[in-house]
């Protein structure tokens, strides 16, 4: 598996959603697809927390729900 990190592919831009799409290698098991985006929800988290303890996000959090799931599955039956 390839190591993950944190790439600037983007300008910076206000925005009020980021979203993450991670194409996996064909072959790869469920599991790893899970380790891979539980890594991603761990670190929007962690972004989250220190985010949100700066006293200008006391009031209104800087960050507010992060939600993590396999959403583009293709089941074969």
């Amino acid at each position: 598996m390839a190591a993950v990190g944190c790439v600037p592919l983007f300008p910076r831009i206000n925005s009020d959603f980021v979203e993450a799409n991670i194409t996996m290698p064909e072959g790869g098991s469920f599991a790893q697809s899970e380790q891979v985006m539980q890594r991603v929800v761990d670190a929007a988290e962690s972004l989250k927390a220190e985010w949100n303890q700066r006293p200008e996000y006391v009031e209104k959090p800087a960050i507010g729900s992060i939600l993590g799931a396999p959403t583009a599955m293709t089941w074969k039956w």
